[in-house]
């Protein structure tokens, strides 16, 4: 889920969103982000111990609790993002 972030702005466009659900896809990111701006990168840092490897495991709930399809080889979030926007405004 994204809806209990904490955001730091590092430098730049780019902010560091912590506190994230180890569940949270990048799209979802993209999405509750881009009402402020354009994004230009978003960097989701994944554990990368972490796979699903039962194929019940694919289909998952998200924030809205829609199902959604996971890849077979989804990692866990750990917990924060890298969020680049194109313009410095959009990351105040």
């Amino acid at each position: 889920s994204v809806s209990k972030f904490k955001i730091k702005r590092l430098s730049g466009t780019t902010v560091y969103v912590a506190n994230l659900s180890r569940e949270v896809l990048e799209k979802e990111l993209k999405g509750t982000f881009s009402k402020y701006g354009s994004i230009e990168n978003c960097h989701l840092v994944k554990d990368p111990h972490t796979k699903y490897v039962n194929f019940q495991l694919q289909l998952a709930q998200n924030s809205n609790n829609q199902q959604i399809h996971l890849p077979f080889n989804h990692r866990e979030s750990r917990g924060f993002a890298f969020i680049t926007f194109e313009r410095l405004e959009d990351a105040d």
